[in-house]
């Protein structure tokens, strides 16, 4: 998965931009502070936002060649600090769930 100068805009006001990374089949953690526009970078990586600018690519081909759904089972999301994971699971167990 990778992803070189992604821009988002919501208004005038509002945008994220400059995103660039590169991670080799591994379980990732995203993390910052509130505000640091971590869930539109998800969005983004799981097709769930449409970036204005950039590329992103899942498993070395580019988000706009792919269909979506097959995006979207590869990988696995949690968001909201957590209240969506079971405590009874472990942190693999809960990843292989969603």
């Amino acid at each position: 998965m990778g992803a070189k100068d992604i821009e988002v805009s919501y208004s005038t006001d509002n945008s994220f931009s400059g995103a660039n990374f590169t991670i080799f089949d591994t379980i990732t953690a995203i993390v910052g502070k509130n505000g640091s526009e971590k869930t539109t970078l998800i969005k983004c990586l799981t097709t769930l936002l449409i970036f204005d600018s950039g590329k992103i690519s899942i498993l070395r081909e580019s988000v706009e060649q792919k269909n979506f759904n097959i995006i979207r089972s590869t990988i696995s999301v949690c968001l909201n600090e957590g209240k969506n994971l079971y405590l009874n699971l472990t942190l693999i167990q809960n990843i292989e769930y969603f």
